[in-house]
């Protein structure tokens, strides 16, 4: 099955939310290095010299509504069409209303862009030792993520939650460094989640790849550890205890168990 524009929009959100602005080349090199294109995207467009999904990906731009500005609205992030190639910027989800959407300001941009790293996502799952805990972890996830949205509703925040806060590592896989894009609060500042979900007592030790913790480290103030724990796979309810990298500093003892491995030139 190729990608149609309906399935890239919550890629893209991913993507703008990390970077703050990318251009739509940039955007397009960006999906293909981390989506499994199937035959029928690369199928090359007739009478062109780009494929199916260059001309998705342009879609994003050319089917945009703009309003008097030139900014056009979608699915939590916005697209300024009078640059070209178009630009896409984070939105501003506190700032903005119906027809007024604000990006977020030059300064939160550069932020984010001096920080932002090289997490490849990748649907190879590494860190999950068998099946058992891959489906223990997925359910913890899905719990992870109702319990945020219903965190963030009980702030009587403005903006949806169902479009601000994402299942990130179902979109990209397990190597973004975090599995839930969310906001801190009503003000709207990004907040990155990974979940660790155990059936045993908070005590119980957990793992993080080293992608993880180096997310951790880059992102501190912006990054942070849901620790589900007493987790009933069955009723799919558990206990919730947030983790920031100064808890982990602090009241934690991280210990290698894993090496890669080369041979010797």
């Amino acid at each position: 099955m190729a990608f149609g524009e309906k399935d890239l929009h919550p890629y893209v959100k991913l993507i703008v939310e990390e970077r703050g602005r990318i251009n739509t080349t940039d955007l397009e090199e960006k999906l293909r290095s981390t989506l499994d294109l199937s035959e029928k995207d690369l199928e090359p467009l007739r009478g062109r010299n780009d494929d199916r999904f260059s001309q998705t990906v342009r879609n994003l731009v050319s089917h945009a509504k703009a309003n008097e500005q030139g900014i056009a609205e979608k699915h939590g992030y916005l697209i300024d069409k009078t640059k070209r190639p178009a630009v896409f910027f984070a939105k501003d989800p506190v700032n903005s209303s119906e027809g007024l959407p604000e990006k977020i300001d030059e300064t939160e941009i550069e932020k984010r862009q001096q920080r932002q790293r090289s997490y490849v996502a990748s649907k190879v799952d590494f860190d999950r030792i068998n099946k058992e805990r891959k489906l223990v972890g997925d359910a913890g996830e899905k719990f992870a993520l109702s319990w945020e949205r219903n965190r963030l509703k009980a702030l009587q925040v403005s903006f949806d939650v169902f479009e601000e806060v994402l299942h990130s590592s179902k979109l990209f896989g397990d190597g973004l460094g975090y599995d839930i894009l969310s906001r801190k609060d009503e003000k709207g500042e990004p907040l990155f989640i990974e979940v660790k979900t155990t059936k045993g007592p908070l005590s119980t030790p957990f793992y993080l790849s080293v992608n993880e913790w180096h997310f951790l480290q880059d992102y501190q103030d912006q990054a942070v550890i849901y620790r589900v724990y007493n987790f009933d796979e069955a009723k799919k309810d558990g206990k919730i205890v947030r983790l920031t990298y100064e808890d982990i500093q602090n009241n934690y003892e991280l210990e290698s168990r894993t090496y890669a491995v080369f041979p010797k030139k």
